[in-house]
């Protein structure tokens, strides 16, 4: 039988039982220190102590800690004070000079402890799968800052979760692009169980989401309007993995106390004040791990019990007794048993990095498509990124496939359907039909998520149209309403000499990392290896710009600067990079603008360029858009050949015209360091100076770089006409 305290607080009176009250005082010194995040063990235990003797301050009140017994023991919390709640009452120790263990109160199995929410919590058992909504809050404003890789975060979540996935009683749900406007238009059209958030927050209870106008910033959410978007769909539980979820400041309660009072029937876990990435892990999986299994108290409390440090940060508002679900009523749909062939996760070695724009719009294409085509120069990460989305958004799908052609050597596609088909997946017997049977038959197992790596040297010729066998199969595909296929290639596929195979809309342009992914790998380096990382960014930056095999290569040989080009003698790089040599050697103006490791003007290329060639260069991915400007990948200069033919033939288009001279002054005044000093090392040798004053207009390039508002802009501009 479980025996019950209530503790009754307004700011500055105690009450035990409706007992008379007291008063109380915390030690001010330690709570401002324990607020500062800044109490030793020994002070926390201090602390505990202060708290103790406030709240048990008679000798009646302490003889119901003293006197329990063998049964369980529930402290609640109850106040309408929003400060009182920034307490740690979670520290209650009665005996500083004991362990831990025999000390803190919360560390007895037998006794837990919760904060009464301003509501009754009644509902009926679910009998039917409780869906979860997974927020991962990361503008890219933060990511520079403090970057988190949602792929961990969402890994954590699965593994807490574990059998409760596998089952099928929870669904799991990630919405990680939220915008107040974004999650409001979700909330109207469904409805979750459990939300959980992960992400940044300051006291007060301000919430860090994306800005509804411009995603890449960071816009604080009050409480309040937070609360708003859940007063229609409450779920029965919300779960805010962020610092100080749970603390208010001088003039606002905090978010767990608001969504507390204003949500019916809803419980809500927080944490009182910034918490370490490992404690915050810990204490999520301790907690859910019980979800299932135990009343709410009880799941506080083995997250108590169970997290090594910082296990008092994390406190709960809900009612005891209340058990979330039982799995014996809920009815799961029947289902086949999941099936996960060849999903892998991503290589560490390979230093692989979240690549925040790729992810974000991927999920757009999974969620409103078929298909997806990932599309790319050589070692920019397709099939790492194809891994990672399968591993990202696989709880969006019953079955997860993945098959590299390549490396499984796969020829022909009836290899593809004999391993759909097989023991590894889905075990299906009987006599072979048309293509467009068997994939029917596999997709009614489920909804499944398909990739396809490496499909360039094996599913097409030489112009990247496909094979008429490997057409069927993947038109096969794409016409199944429950298979969302995903394919990667280095050219782009095509149906036929004229018609692509996957739209531009289902395409996603695989390039080098982006600033945003690099600040991510450098927060995933440690130590010498972040050292040598910032030693030779730089010199990578030049020589291969960023590539990310190039730079994982640099990392895992331990390349310094001076050594840099030694990456060129990796043999993974070299296939990978010499596949294009074929392509671009019959052109030699498209060789020439390889060694460009400069932006160039589009009305330059427009100019210059036989559409024949432009077009070569887009579906080999050798070269992508930048606003009003094209780059060619510095890196493909170290494998295409720049020979007298293709320098006299670029420098030839370049001269004359004077559209082309004021398109070449735009460039130069592009606001990109060096960049004349690019040009000039790749073109010095043997170009006459008078040929480079015909290249471009330097009093017309003087005057428009006097105009320049931006000062950074003007000065580079200036350095660049200064080494003209």
């Amino acid at each position: 039988m479980k025996q019950e305290i209530l503790v009754e607080l307004d700011e500055d009176r105690v009450s035990v039982n409706r007992d008379t009250p007291t008063r109380y005082v915390i030690n001010p010194l330690l709570f401002d220190g324990y607020k500062k995040n800044s109490l030793d063990p020994d002070h926390l235990k201090a602390l505990g102590k202060s708290i103790y003797d406030s709240i048990f301050s008679t000798p009646k009140r302490r003889s119901l800690i003293e006197n329990k017994g063998p049964d369980d023991l529930i402290i609640r919390i109850k106040s309408d004070i929003p400060k009182v709640h920034d307490i740690p009452f979670e520290l209650l120790n009665r005996d500083p000079e004991k362990p831990e263990e025999l000390g803190y109160l919360l560390k007895d199995p037998t006794i837990n402890l919760l904060r009464e929410p301003g509501h009754d919590m009644y509902w009926e058992l679910p009998k039917r799968p409780l869906k979860m909504l997974l927020i991962l809050a990361q503008p890219l404003e933060i990511m520079k800052e403090a970057p988190i890789d949602p792929l961990r975060e969402v890994e954590e979540i699965r593994d807490a979760l574990g059998a409760l996935l596998e089952d099928g009683l929870i669904e799991l749900f990630i919405e990680e692009r939220p915008s107040l406007r974004r999650l409001a238009e979700r909330l109207r059209s469904q409805s979750f169980d459990i939300v959980h958030y992960s992400g940044h927050g300051v006291k007060g209870g301000y919430l860090i989401l994306e800005d509804s106008e411009n995603p890449q910033r960071a816009a604080q959410q009050s409480p309040e309007r937070f609360a708003e978007i859940f007063r229609d769909r409450p779920p029965r539980l919300i779960y805010l993995d962020t610092c100080e979820g749970a603390r208010s400041d001088s003039i606002s309660p905090s978010l767990a106390y608001i969504l507390s009072k204003n949500l019916p029937h809803c419980a809500v876990v927080a944490n009182t004040s910034s918490i370490s990435d490992r404690a915050a892990t810990e204490s999520v999986k301790n907690f859910y791990k019980k979800l299932g299994a135990e009343r709410f108290e009880d799941t506080i409390g083995n997250l108590r019990r169970k997290t090594p440090s910082e296990w008092y940060k994390t406190v709960l508002f809900a009612l005891p007794g209340r058990r979330f679900f039982e799995k014996e009523v809920i009815e799961v749909p029947e289902r086949s048993p999941r099936v996960e062939y060849g999903v892998s996760p991503p290589d560490t070695e390979k230093t692989y990095v979240y690549r925040y724009r790729l992810v974000r719009k991927a999920s757009d294409l999974i969620e409103g498509k078929r298909a997806l085509l990932l599309h790319g120069l050589g070692g920019t990460g397709k099939s790492t990124l194809a891994q990672y989305l399968c591993r990202f958004f696989g709880s969006y799908f019953d079955h997860t496939v993945f098959i590299d052609l390549k490396l499984e050597k796969i020829e022909a596609p009836e290899k593809v359907l004999e391993i759909l088909e097989g023991p590894e997946c889905f075990g299906l017997k009987g006599p072979p039909s048309n293509v467009k049977e068997r994939i029917k038959r596999i997709a009614s197992k489920g909804r499944l998520l398909l990739v396809l790596d490496n499909l360039e040297e094996v599913a097409q010729d030489k112009e990247g149209v496909l094979k008429r066998d490997w057409r069927i199969l993947i038109d096969s595909l794409l016409d199944s309403p429950n298979v969302f296929t995903m394919l990667t290639s280095r050219f782009v596929p095509y149906r036929d000499q004229r018609n692509r195979l996957i739209g531009d809309a289902a395409t996603l342009d695989i390039r080098e990392y982006e600033e945003a992914d690099i600040s991510l790998l450098l927060h995933h380096t440690k130590g010498k290896r972040q050292e040598r990382l910032l030693e030779i960014r730089p010199t990578l930056k030049k020589e291969f710009g960023l590539h990310p095999l190039a730079i994982s290569i640099a990392l895992r040989l331990r390349y310094g600067k001076d050594s840099i080009l030694k990456i060129l003698e990796d043999d993974e790089l070299r296939g990978l990079l010499e596949y294009y040599k074929p392509y671009l050697s019959p052109f030699p103006l498209l060789r020439a603008l390889c060694h460009l490791p400069v932006l160039l003007d589009k009305e330059i290329i427009k100019d210059i360029l036989p559409a024949r060639e432009w077009k070569l260069a887009l579906d080999l991915g050798v070269a992508w858009e930048e606003g009003d400007f094209i780059r060619f990948y510095p890196i493909l200069r170290h494998f295409v050949e720049l020979d007298d033919r293709a320098r006299e033939e670029m420098l030839e288009r370049l001269k004359g015209k004077k559209g082309r001279r004021a398109a070449l002054n735009r460039l130069f005044l592009a606001p990109e360091k060096d960049q004349i000093q690019y040009f000039l090392e790749a073109w010095g040798d043997g170009v006459d100076p008078v040929l480079i004053k015909e290249l471009v207009d330097v009093d017309d390039l003087g005057n428009r770089a006097r105009e320049i508002k931006d000062p950074e802009k003007r000065a580079t501009t200036l350095n660049n006409l200064g080494t003209l």
